[in-house]
Parts: C-alpha cells; sequence; structure tokens
C-alpha cells in the first residue's frame, strides 16, 4: 500500500454491467487478481501476443444460451503508461464441452474450429477500465456450455510502463499462450499458466422479466446476542429487463437459531434500475448459526432470484466475516498502515473489548513482520493495543487471538474502531489481512488510519469485509444502589438497581440467590452487618455478572476536623458560633441519614507575605491578582492565602528588550530552512526568533548556496568507476573495511588489486564533498575473467540493437543503466537461453552498462549507443 492505498487480491461476483436496457454486460472470468504479462500490455517485450484460455460454463451462467455476443473488450486492472498503445487484435471464439483447457500448442491447431469474429484495431489505454468495445463482425451465437476466448495481437505503438488486466486464477493451466517482443508471432505456444484475463461479453437484452437479487448482507457476520436482539437485513433488487416491472414481492427467509420469514412488496423496479429492501426488526435472540435468504419469483434467468447470507449468533464475539473461508489477502504492500473494523456499542451495556482476531491468509511473504493490535475510540484516538507481533509460518491460514493489554475499557455507547497497523518492509511487501466477499458491503464498515491515530477513512465496499473478529467482555458491571459511597446507616434498606433491558435478573446478597426473573430492581430487608452485593443478568442465553459490591454497615460516623481562625474570623460548627481556638464537638446527621459525630480542633492562622519576581517582553503586560502592569517596577496584591487569611504579595516585574544578531553562512545544499522560510537561492533574509528570554530576536542571515554534490561507484569486472551529479575536482578512494584511504587512487576510476568493497569521497572548488556507496569488487580472479570472456556483447558501439552471447552460461535476465546509475530497461527471460537481441531504438545516444545475470553469476559490459 504506498503508506495510505491498498493493496488488494480478492474476487468479484458476476454481474450485468450497468443494468443498460438496450445491451447487457457480464465480465467473465470474474476477477480475483490481475496479470501484466498474459495480454497486450503496451511495451516492446510483448510486441506479439498470442493466447487462448477457458471460460468454463459456470462463469458465463447469466447469459442465456442462444444469446448473440455482438462486442468485446478487455478489463485493465491499471493502464499503460504514458500511452495509450495499441495495435492490430484478432479475437477468436467457440463453443466447447471442455471444463479445463485441452487447447494444442501449434497455434493454427488452437484456431482452426474457432470462429475468427474481430480483426482490427486495439487500444491498450492509459486509465484502468474496460478497453474500447470492438464490435464483432460475425456475431457470435452462446450454446450454454463452456467458452474458448483466442487473441492474436501485434503492436505498433508502444509504451514504457506496462498495464495490467483484471485476472482469475482458479483454473491451473487455463491460460496458454505466447509473448515475443519481435514482430513475428509465434508459431508455437510455449508457456501456460493459472492467470485468464478477464473478458466483458456484450448482448443485446433478451429480457423482458428479469430481476435479480443483486445484493445482501446482514448486519453483521457474527452478531453480539449481548448487544441487540433484532437486525436490519439490506437488499437490492436489479431489473435488467427492457421495461419497469412492478408488484415485485421480495421475501426474506431466516433459517436456523431464529426462524423468521416476511415479504415486502416493491411498488415499481424501472429499467436499468435498482431498489434498496430493508428488512427491519428482524429477530436475532437465539445463539447460534443461521441462513438468511432474500428471494425473488422465478423469471427468465432463475439463476440469480436469490441471495444467501450465512450468520452466527454469540455471546462473546462481534466481526463482520460469514465464516472462516478467505476471499484474498489485503494490506498495505511494502507499507507501513492501520487497518480497522468500525462498531457501535449501544449505550447502557457495559462492555469491554478483551482480544482482537486476524485471519492470516496463507502467503510466506507474511512470516517474520510484525503487527499490533489496536482499539480506538470514535475520534480515532488510540485506547487500548496488543503486544507487538511478530507471524510466523504456523499463523499462515489460521485464525490467530491477541489480548488487549488492558482489555477492561467500557466503551459503551461509543462508536469504536478494532484492527492492526501493519509494520513497514521495503524488501518484500505483504498482505497479513484476510479478506471476504459479499454482495454488498457496508462501505463504513472498515477503515484506515494515520499509523498513530486520527482521522478516519472509510475504505469504501470494493474490499469486501475485513475478517477481523473481537472478542468483547461484558462482566464486572457496576451496580447502582442506594448507598452512600458504599456506606448505610445500621438497620437500612439497600435498593439495588442494575442496568435496564435485559431479559432476565438474578440478585445475589451474600452469596445467596435473593430473587430473579425479569424485574430489574431489587430491595433488601434492613441491613445490620457488611453485606455483598451483585447481579447476574442474561439477555436470551448470553448471562453477565456485575462487580461484587460490598456494602458496610455504619452505626455513627466521626469526623475529625481542624480550622485555622484568621484574627476577627468566626466558625459555626452545628448552633455554635466560635471565635477562639480550642476543640469543639457537635453531632450532626451525615449524607447517609446516620449521626456524624464532629470533632474541631480551631488554630490561630496568620497572615503571610511572599515576593514574586517576573519579567516580560516590552509591549507585553503582566496580570498580578487584579492588575494588568506592563511597565518596570514594583507591585503589591492581597490575596487569600491556604490559611484563609490576607497575604500580601509583592511583584518585582522586569522588562525585557528585543534583540538582533547578524549570520553568514556558506553551505552545501539546495534548500536551506531558515525558521519558518525554505530557502532555495543565495542571499539576504530575516526571521524572527524568541530569545532566552523570550522575547523576539530578529536574525538576518547572510546564505550562499552551493549545489551539492553526489556520487555513485560502479563496479564492473576488476574495474570501480564513480560518477558524481555535478563537477568534481578531487578524488579518493577508500577501503570500505577500514575507512582507510587507498594510496594513490585519486582519479574518477580505480582497478583495486584486491577483492574488497571500495567508495570514494568527491569534493568541488565550493568545499562541498560527498561519499559514495561501496561497490564490491569480487573479480580479481581467473573465474570470474572466465565468466567476463564468455559473454560477447556486439555490435559495440550499436546503432539499433546489441547482441548479447553467453557461451558457457544461460541467461536470467539484464539491466541497462546510464552512467549516473539510472535503470534504463530490464527484462527476465522467462525460458533458458543464450542468446538474445535487445533493441536500442528507445535508447538514447551515450554510453551505457549492461548487467547480464546468468546461471553461473553477473557481468558487466559497457557499450556506446550512436
Amino acid at each position: 500500500m504506498k503508506t495510505t492505498l491498498l493493496s488488494l487480491i480478492s474476487s468479484a461476483v458476476i454481474s450485468f454491467g450497468g443494468f443498460s436496457q438496450a445491451e447487457l454486460t457480464i465480465t467473465a472470468p470474474t476477477a480475483n487478481t490481475s496479470t501484466t504479462l498474459r495480454a497486450p500490455n503496451g511495451t516492446t517485450a510483448h510486441t506479439t501476443v498470442r493466447g487462448v484460455i477457458i471460460i468454463p460454463a459456470s462463469e458465463l451462467a447469466s447469459i442465456p444460451p442462444g444469446t448473440t455476443i455482438t462486442k468485446l473488450s478487455m478489463l485493465m486492472n491499471a493502464g499503460a503508461t504514458p500511452g495509450p498503445a495499441g495495435g492490430n487484435i484478432q479475437f477468436y471464439l467457440e463453443n466447447t464441452g471442455d471444463v479445463t483447457n485441452l487447447k494444442s500448442t501449434n497455434w493454427a491447431t488452437v484456431i482452426t474450429p474457432m470462429t475468427s469474429v474481430y480483426n482490427g484495431p486495439y487500444s491498450v489505454p492509459d486509465v484502468a477500465g474496460p478497453t474500447a468495445d470492438v464490435t464483432l463482425t460475425t456475431g457470435f451465437v452462446y450454446t450454454g456450455g463452456s467458452v474458448y476466448a483466442a487473441y492474436d495481437y501485434l503492436g505498433s505503438t508502444f509504451t514504457t510502463t506496462a498495464g495490467s488486466y483484471s485476472a482469475n486464477n482458479s483454473i491451473t493451466g487455463g491460460w496458454l499462450g505466447q509473448v515475443d517482443p519481435t514482430t513475428t508471432p509465434p508459431a508455437t505456444l510455449g508457456q501456460t499458466s493459472s492467470w485468464r484475463p478477464c473478458f466483458n461479453f456484450t448482448f443485446t437484452n433478451p429480457f423482458t422479466n428479469e430481476l435479480n437479487v443483486a445484493g445482501l448482507a446482514g448486519e453483521k457476520g457474527i452478531l453480539n446476542r449481548n448487544l441487540q436482539s433484532t437486525q436490519t437485513v439490506t437488499s437490492f433488487i436489479a431489473n435488467t429487463s427492457q421495461t419497469a416491472l412492478t408488484n415485485v414481492p421480495v421475501t426474506l427467509t431466516v433459517t436456523g437459531a431464529n426462524p423468521y420469514t416476511n415479504t415486502q412488496t416493491v411498488p415499481s423496479v424501472p429499467a436499468g434500475g435498482t431498489e434498496t429492501v430493508l428488512f427491519t426488526a428482524v429477530p436475532s435472540d437465539n445463539l447460534g448459526a443461521q441462513t438468511l435468504t432474500v428471494s425473488i419469483p422465478a423469471d427468465q434467468l432463475p439463476l440469480n432470484n436469490s441471495q444467501t447470507f450465512d450468520q452466527q449468533v454469540q455471546c462473546d464475539t462481534i466481526s463482520y466475516a460469514q465464516s472462516p473461508v478467505q476471499s484474498g489477502g489485503v494490506g498495505f504492500n511494502t507499507g507501513a498502515g492501520l487497518i480497522a473494523n468500525r462498531h457501535e456499542i449501544p449505550s447502557g451495556v457495559f462492555t469491554n473489548v478483551k482480544s482482537v482476531s486476524n485471519y492470516f491468509p496463507n502467503n510466506a511473504a507474511i512470516t517474520g513482520n510484525t503487527l499490533q493490535g489496536f482499539l480506538l475510540d470514535g475520534n480515532g484516538v488510540i485506547i487500548d493495543s496488543t503486544s507487538l507481533i511478530t507471524t510466523t509460518a504456523a499463523m499462515l491460514g489460521t485464525k490467530q487471538d491477541f489480548d488487549f493489554l488492558n482489555g477492561a475499557i467500557d466503551v459503551s455507547g461509543d462508536t469504536i474502531y478494532v484492527g492492526f497497523r501493519q509494520s513497514a518492509n521495503a524488501t518484500t511487501g505483504y498482505f497479513p489481512f484476510a479478506n471476504q466477499d459479499n454482495s454488498y458491503v457496508d462501505p463504513i464498515a472498515a477503515v484506515t488510519f494515520p499509523l498513530f491515530g486520527g482521522a478516519p477513512a472509510p475504505l469504501g465496499s470494493g474490499l469486501g469485509y475485513m475478517m477481523i473478529d473481537a472478542t468483547l467482555t461484558f462482566d464486572d458491571f457496576p451496580v447502582p444502589n442506594s448507598s452512600a459511597n458504599g456506606v448505610v446507616c445500621l438497620n437500612s434498606t439497600l435498593d439495588i438497581t442494575p442496568q435496564l433491558g435485559a431479559s432476565s435478573y438474578e440478585f445475589f446478597v451474600d452469596g445467596a440467590s435473593v430473587q430473579s426473573g425479569p424485574s430489574a430492581t431489587y430491595t433488601t430487608g434492613p441491613l445490620t452487618a457488611t453485606t455483598t452485593i451483585y447481579v447476574e443478568i442474561s439477555n436470551g442465553a448470553c448471562p453477565i455478572a456485575s462487580s461484587v459490591d460490598t456494602i458496610t454497615v455504619a452505626s455513627a460516623l466521626i469526623n475529625n476536623l481542624t480550622v485555622g481562625l484568621c484574627p476577627g474570623q468566626t466558625f459555626t460548627l452545628g448552633t455554635q458560633t466560635l471565635s477562639t481556638a480550642g476543640s469543639y464537638t457537635d453531632t450532626l446527621p451525615s449524607v447517609a441519614g446516620c449521626d456524624s459525630i464532629i470533632n474541631l480542633t480551631l488554630t490561630n492562622a496568620t497572615p503571610t507575605t511572599s515576593t514574586l519576581n517576573e519579567s516580560i517582553c516590552q509591549g507585553q503586560s503582566f496580570t498580578f491578582g487584579t492588575q494588568t502592569v506592563s511597565t518596570a517596577g514594583t507591585y503589591t496584591e492581597v490575596i487569600q492565602n491556604a490559611a484563609g487569611c490576607d497575604s500580601t504579595i509583592t511583584l518585582n516585574l522586569t522588562v525585557n528588550q528585543p534583540t538582533s544578531s547578524n549570520i553568514s553562512l556558506i553551505v552545501c545544499e539546495n534548500v536551506y530552512q531558515f525558521g519558518t522560510q525554505t530557502l532555495t537561492t543565495g542571499g539576504t533574509y530575516t526571521e524572527t526568533f524568541q530569545s532566552a528570554a523570550g522575547c523576539d530576536s530578529v536574525v538576518t542571515l547572510d546564505l550562499t548556496l552551493n549545489p551539492p554534490i553526489s556520487v555513485t561507484a560502479f563496479a564492473s569486472g576488476t574495474n570501480i568507476t564513480a560518477t558524481a551529479s555535478a563537477s568534481v575536482d578531487t578524488y579518493q578512494w577508500i577501503d570500505c573495511a577500514t575507512n582507510d584511504p587507498v594510496a594513490g587512487a585519486t582519479s574518477a576510476s580505480f582497478d583495486p588489486t584486491a577483492n574488497g568493497s571500495y567508495a570514494v569521497i568527491v569534493g568541488n572548488p565550493a568545499g562541498c564533498i560527498d561519499t559514495s556507496n561501496c561497490a564490491t569488487v569480487s573479480t580479481i580472479g581467473l573465474d570470474e575473467q572466465l565468466l567476463d570472456a564468455s559473454i560477447q556483447v556486439y555490435p559495440n558501439p550499436a546503432v539499433s540493437s546489441i547482441n548479447i552471447i553467453s557461451s558457457d552460461a544461460q541467461i536470467l535476465s539484464y539491466v541497462v543503466t546510464d552512467m549516473n546509475g539510472r535503470e534504463v530497461t530490464r527484462e527476465t527471460i522467462d525460458s533458458s537461453v543464450t542468446e538474445i537481441e535487445l533493441s536500442l531504438e528507445s535508447i538514447s545516444e551515450g554510453t551505457y552498462i549492461l548487467e547480464v545475470e546468468t546461471t553461473k553469476g553477473k557481468v558487466y559490459k559497457p557499450f556506446v549507443k550512436k
């Protein structure tokens, strides 16, 4: 994920594109991944592309048999940039009874029984989405089984960054094909893959009575009975007919733990329209598994007339996931990020979040990375967390629970977010959070946050539901009662009133059950000794227990009080008005209604004096009691001290003056930060800072900016060459193992006498210096010389192309970089070869370094492009 964008691999359901009236479009196969290699991607490496895929009947079930396909397009996951690119393509279609790709590897044999439905221009767009529709020159009649789709592409305009296509990888060997950088189409299809590009099939709308249940979801995959006993079920009814349909009965059926049926009639669904049908107050009181089914009457395409949503009703868990079945993996790739599920907790239900669970995808790249669970409040403030979690191979493909460090924070009445923070891994991207697709996803169910909390950003519905569970606890809730902070008077009764809204209450006094039933209140008999109370409440089959409160029975409360009297003051104790120091006693009623004996000690308190030294800046003022002063001097204020007597305070106020200074700097930077200013050119600048005295300090800066230099060391064979970003006049090579300079090595090029790592320190007349990377030389020896000699690169200089020939090893890949170390082009070889022709048409004139990786190591060859 870049720092905030999620990367996703997930599946999609078959759907009619746009629900247009005149034409309908379906995508097949359904997308659950993407591919750059199996279709025209716009680069010269894909100058010619031939491929054939199998599309089983199950993926084409929304097309009625006998329908004529009139248009085709392919579905781009990411555009080719800068683009568009394009060329000529020929599409072929064939009805078949095959369920796997049984085509020959001979292209002529592949297309012999197929129908050529289009031969003409094809554009590879520079944005994601469908490619331009091509109208079939020969209409293709779908007979109801599987379909082979083939394409023969020859590119004529190209781009540098390859586009990618939405794809499906559910059928082993589902794609057979060959790509080539030449303009000669391959006669043999030597490549096979599970990654099948997705096609859009368009056909004339044949339906006069066709509705479908386009989406369905309950409020949660795991509904928590302690938080709610009913739910709202959301469904969407779409009309793909040519005309509006009226009086459509829509039925919700719940089977399992909470059997229920309800039918609503939708007055009208316009052609191409979708109506939302909400089933409210659906009972979910009983624990266990249940299935929600929304259905409509049979029509011209019955296969889409119902959808189901699996659900669990539990006491302690809350989750959007319907089951342990994963659809794919979600994550921040090489970046870091925080992802969480959103839950609304009703008020009046004492609720703690004990732990958070994650379903880990079965992907080895996740192993060894660090996660941490977090609980955030409705404002995005982190309020609890788990310990750091290092993922292991044993976690893959499983659900793992992680306890919060506190686990006892009451979140009742709050919106909360429960999820995980993924740490960055710049080397290997990973997607540690399983997701679960559904036909309808609440767009605010999952969010991302800044790494340390903040404003939530909803993920929308495109990622499915995040499989992140939260375990809740409800025990140890406080029990309101009529005591005064746990104290009652002797022979008093106690009213116990726990939280409302439960179905049953059981009251315990001194560990014994004293009342059980629907009543939410209980009054004890007269209490004569210390007593414990607690309550067990239940919502259906989910009992929870309150905290145990100890009630103290007091016969009389004794309070000892000491008060200081200032000269001339009096103190009232009950009916007594006292003005002299001494000990006094009175009996008063307490807050709890019991006798309260007050033992009062009166002492003589005295006035006090103190001195305060403060300073302000010129133009400021200082608030001193009732005075606001701005000039230096001595001031007096009388306030009340801790004993309640006069306290005379003397203020000595100093007024500080602003200061100024001049600074001259010469720096080797393109940008210099001077206070609030970002400077990119030399000159004289002024900035106001705060001095040590807290006053304005005006600083004048005379700045000279010298451009910095940057140097890169590049090893080729036994030679290392330094390439600097700007003109330099000094070079000194050093040994990276010791940081010692190498005697006499003061040129841009350096031939070490021993294997090792070396760097160069360069400088220019402006006094700027830079140290390069450490370049490793390991080819000083007979084997390396033999490997270098076995690779030939010709012609050199070259005009339009160069040839790479290896006489001793197979070529795995090559990379071309310019003399500044910037990569120009690279290619990984899919099959083992010993000879490659590299096109230089898109490379500017100049000197380049060619890195060739073989099965016996790497070789570096310089060459010149004329």
